[in-house]
């Protein structure tokens, strides 16, 4: 009989890479796994589950909470009215019963049950709420479990009120289930130091949120987005949000002498679009800032390939956003393209192993960002340099396949 794996998440697992991944190698190495997740009423992530489902050689567990689909109008009100009442709740109160969690984790109970319904030897949690959920499910079947920091989830916040009860309610669910775990795994090297001196825990395994090199093979070699041979900038997100650096390089094209063109792809709202568009026009580009809607993720790298430049720049708003290493900067390795990061102690860090994959430049200095580009106009030796760098380091270093063996490594020990 096949030793057996249960993987579980508190989200889509479109928009989850790491859950995919993991659960993919497990797979290879023989395992059994299935997934539990949730999905909510976002209908574009749910289209995309289930194409990934349909593809994938592993078992899943799903608690849909949609009001408009049908059979879950009635949890998506019930879970909405608790979860509400739990998180207005005297912080006193999160240390009891599982009120922390069924707070922070909007369908809780009923993942937990989802969860318990599965017997496997090792249970593995993501995010606060997964870790929870892996650690009762676990206990009920005298299993052992495991939980993947993607994010120093307690300095993700904003220090405002919310963001101050949502910390503590975090603090509140990881402390109550971490000396239990069988084995830790983070994001990077940072958001694993940070973690285990906050809790005075040994490190977790460093699994970095590279993408299977392998999957360049599904290339599938269109241009879609891009438009004519001006350089072309790119970024991507779930969301497009104000606090993502995008306002710099609007700015810096507006400084360019030569043409360029600047494709923003996720969610975004009509008042968010509405101000980046404004900048744009005042900078006289907004004919060269072109929005695309979100892609499954087996399209990401195809998308991201058709362009030049990655833009990679983030704010240092948070602890967590300055120390993680967001996906898409893998995303634009593996994809070939040179990297405009912006100069976060993560981002940093990967530079300082792959240093000629693009270039550095401080937060807010946009003209900083904008002569750096200007090089990439003017010296198209100096871009193809960057891009092959970039391919380079994919293949060498910032792959799936390197970190999938260290999962392997500490799941096997377990045994």
């Amino acid at each position: 009989m096949s030793r057996s794996i249960c993987i579980i998440t508190p989200d889509y697992i479109s928009l989850a890479p790491r859950v995919i991944k993991e659960a993919d190698s497990l797979v290879q190495a023989g395992y059994k796994v299935n997934v539990v997740f949730s999905q909510g009423n976002l209908r574009g992530p749910r289209i995309f589950d289930e194409k990934i489902i349909a593809e994938k050689r592993w078992d899943c567990k799903t608690i849909g909470w949609s009001p408009s689909v049908k059979g879950e109008k009635r949890l998506f009100w019930k879970s909405r009215l608790r979860s509400k009442f739990l998180k207005t709740l005297p912080s006193f109160f999160w240390s009891f019963d599982s009120f922390a969690e069924q707070a922070e984790g909007r369908v809780y109970n009923e993942l937990l049950k989802s969860a318990i319904s599965v017997s496997a030897d090792i249970y593995i949690g993501h995010y606060p709420t997964g870790l929870a959920l892996a650690a009762n499910a676990a206990y009920v079947h005298g299993a052992k479990f495991g939980y993947d920091i993607a994010d120093l989830h307690t300095e993700e916040q904003l220090k405002n009120a919310m963001g101050l009860r949502q910390t503590e309610r975090i603090r509140i669910i990881e402390s109550k289930y971490l000396k239990r775990c069988s084995f830790f795994t983070a994001s990077s090297d940072l958001i694993a130091q940070g973690f285990s001196e906050k809790y005075s825990l040994a490190p977790p395994v460093v699994l970095y949120n590279a993408f299977p090199y392998s999957e360049r093979e599904n290339l599938d070699g269109r241009i879609i987005d891009r438009r004519g041979e001006a350089l072309s900038l790119y970024w991507f997100a779930n969301v497009i949000s104000l606090d993502r650096g995008l306002q710099d390089a609007i700015k810096a094209a507006g400084l360019l002498n030569k043409p360029v063109q600047i494709h923003i792809r996720g969610n975004v709202s009509q008042g968010t679009k509405k101000i980046l568009l404004s900048l744009a026009k005042e900078c006289r580009v907004e004919q060269k800032v072109y929005f695309h809607n979100q892609v499954p993720p087996s399209e990401l790298i195809s998308r991201a390939a058709e362009h030049d430049v990655g833009l990679s720049l983030d704010c240092q708003d948070t602890l967590n956003r300055g120390i993680a290493i967001p996906n898409k900067l893998f995303i634009y390795l593996i994809s070939g393209l040179c990297i405009a990061a912006s100069d976060t102690p993560g981002q940093k860090y990967i530079f300082s192993k792959s240093p000629d994959i693009g270039f550095i430049y401080r937060q807010g200095d946009y003209r900083a960002l904008a002569s750096y580009l200007e090089q990439m106009c003017l010296n198209n030796q100096l871009l193809k340099s960057a891009k092959e760098a970039s391919l380079a380091a994919a293949r060498d270093t910032w792959n799936w396949e390197n970190e999938s063996r260290k999962l392997l490594d500490k799941v096997n020990s377990l045994f």
